[in-house]
């Protein structure tokens, strides 16, 4: 079951655009903690990626490249191609953030009192241009399937407001075709 869905900025952990958690205990006290570790925790590892692609492409470039590099490599330029323009600025990832209280989940009567279960979470990133797209999930969902969620919905979005562009334009110059 998918825990949030987050939209947010790629140089700040303090630059979000849509955050929304499907359960309770995500909407609580804890949520924009919650929300800062999540992107805090992206925020490192695009990082990491990055500065890992610069140091990767200065070594191949120095020496003879492995198989392993061209398929990473070439599965990344694939997929940008695919969901962004060439060119643009991409990394993904999933993270596995340990239980802690700010995953807590409801109540549950247990012998003696009531208990609350905190569970880890599985976070599934991409990061298209300056937006990274998040999707929180249970540790047991299957990345894959967040993963190919996230394409699709970053290329629905980017469709829609690509059209929604073009709609305006062609408005605009209706009204001005009608008023002159």
């Amino acid at each position: 079951m998918v825990y949030g869905l987050m939209i947010h900025s790629v140089d700040s952990s303090q630059t979000l655009h849509f955050s929304i958690f499907y359960t309770p205990e995500g909407n609580d006290g804890h949520k924009k903690t919650r929300q800062q570790t999540i992107m805090r925790r992206i925020l490192e590892e695009h990082l990491f990626q990055t500065h890992s692609g610069e140091q990767a492409g200065l070594t191949k470039s120095k020496a003879s490249s492995s198989l392993d590099d061209a398929d990473w490599l070439f599965r990344f330029a694939s997929d940008s191609k695919s969901s962004a323009q060439p060119g643009l600025d991409y990394t993904e990832g999933i993270l596995r953030l340990q239980a802690s209280v700010l995953f807590e989940e409801g109540p549950a009567l247990a012998r003696g009192g009531w208990r609350v279960f905190v569970y880890p979470k599985l976070v599934v990133w991409k990061q298209v241009d300056k937006v990274v797209y998040t999707l929180v999930c249970e540790p047991l969902d299957n990345p894959l399937l967040a993963s190919n969620f996230l394409t699709l919905f970053v290329h629905e979005l980017n469709d829609h407001f690509r059209k929604g562009g073009g709609v305006i334009e062609e408005k605009a110059g209706e009204r001005q075709g009608h008023d002159g």
